[in-house]
């Protein structure tokens, strides 16, 4: 049984087929900067830590049969593609309210403690020397 931790920042993209790799410490991608794609697709993980992942744009887990639960969308602010094994990991992106209740509803206020800024700012008006005809 592999286990993959990270003690430096490489960029890796791709640990694609590795199907000795079964576990990924919690914060194995903590430190690595700039991954925008991670393909995990045909490993034998059973947990995806989120950890270090909060910018990356494109997941791939494909045929990772093991990978039962899928993690919050919220740990990933950007995420545009997913590539997943199991019909049901799409409810995690459809259906976040009840995937991840918790997280759903600090996104809520969130939300509504922005907007409220928002429309009690009073508008600025800028002077300027300019003369306008």
């Amino acid at each position: 049984m592999a286990k993959l931790k990270f003690s430096v920042a490489i960029p890796i993209r791709s640990l694609k087929g590795n199907t000795q790799l079964s576990s990924i410490h919690e914060e194995a991608f903590l430190g690595l900067k700039n991954i925008r794609t991670l393909d995990l697709s045909e490993t034998s993980i059973s947990y995806l830590p989120t950890k270090g992942l909060e910018e990356l744009e494109v997941l791939k887990l494909s045929d990772v049969y093991p990978l039962k639960v899928f993690p919050s969308v919220y740990h990933f602010k950007y995420i545009k593609e997913a590539y997943l094994t199991y019909p049901y990991h799409c409810c995690a992106f459809k259906f976040p309210a009840t995937h991840d209740p918790e997280e759903f509803s600090k996104y809520l206020a969130f939300k509504e403690k922005r907007t409220k800024n928002v429309l009690q700012s009073k508008p600025q008006h800028y002077h300027t020397n300019a003369y306008c005809r």
